[in-house]
């Protein structure tokens, strides 16, 4: 490992460091079986990173030859496993939450696709090396972190994607700005320290010698809840994390906080980020890499 490499390990491990996020939600699976419908709704239908993806491959002539094997760690509700399937990979969709998992396989029957579907924990399970023509991560926590990067890309003979935060200014709050619910409830508000920023990554791939590409992407969600719903979502979510809730009686705060935020009735959560899509070809016939997962 070379002076480059450690620095950008350094860094990432130090941004990793940070996350209150990873703080907060200490077990991921039972945040995001929380949020699965949600997240299938807003986020989860949010295509534009996966449309920068599939045009890549088709422009780079990835889907010649034979069958293409696939991995997507943190697959969620299968915004990139299904599309992938569609064509033509043997996807294994891996994610920890069982909720996400049903979804997906709801989705991979309704869309008449096989896609193989894996509950557990990357970081825990062990993978043959090499093993798959090309492996993705998109903005997943599990990936926020130097460590299961270099496993991940162990896994690829050919092809990793990692999708991440774009660097883009902080903007400052206005007066007018309302609180966040995190930190209403939790006295801050969760954020992953930076860890979640594709410069990580890029950096690293370049240390290693490697030449990665970042296709930079605005993506934007919307999704609109009827007041029980909402209420019902946020305290399900909240439930993970209540030993870190500052405020006594909390599941009256998170009510009057979605009465006082409905626009004609619904409560709104919406966003818009500027993603990256990196895409790094990895010829290790060419480059000879030793690495320890």
């Amino acid at each position: 490992m070379n002076r480059r490499e450690e620095f950008w390990i350094k860094c990432w491990r130090d941004a990793a460091e940070r996350s209150l996020y990873r703080e907060a939600f200490s077990e991921e699976r039972k945040c995001w079986d929380a949020s699965a419908d949600y997240y299938d709704t807003g986020m989860g239908s949010s295509n534009e990173r996966v449309d920068v993806l599939l045009e890549y491959l088709k422009c780079q002539g990835f889907w010649e030859g034979t069958q293409k094997r696939v991995l997507d760690i943190g697959s969620g509700t299968g915004s990139f496993a299904l599309p992938l399937a569609e064509c033509g990979a043997a996807v294994t969709a891996l994610d920890c939450s069982a909720e996400m998992n049903r979804i997906v396989c709801q989705k991979a029957q309704e869309k008449g696709v096989d896609v193989k579907v894996q509950t557990g924990d990357f970081n825990r399970l062990p993978f043959e090396t090499q093993a798959y023509d090309l492996v993705i991560g998109s903005m997943n926590p599990g990936l926020y972190h130097p460590e299961p990067f270099l496993k991940m890309l162990s896994l690829s003979r050919d092809l990793v994607v990692y999708v991440g935060i774009c660097d883009t200014p902080v903007k400052q709050k206005s007066e007018k700005c309302r609180k966040s619910l995190d930190e209403i409830l939790l006295g801050h508000t969760l954020t992953h320290g930076g860890s979640n920023q594709v410069k990580y990554p890029y950096q690293l791939l370049k240390a290693m010698g490697y030449e990665p590409t970042v296709l930079p992407v605005q993506c934007q969600w919307h999704c609109a809840e009827e007041e029980n719903q909402a209420v019902e979502r946020l305290v399900r979510h909240y439930e993970t994390v209540e030993t870190g809730i500052t405020v006594k009686k909390w599941r009256e705060a998170i009510r009057n906080y979605v009465k006082d935020n409905l626009e004609e009735g619904h409560f709104i959560n919406e966003g818009k980020t500027v993603m990256g899509v990196l895409v790094c070809p990895l010829k290790l016939e060419e480059t000879a890499l030793e690495m320890t997962v």
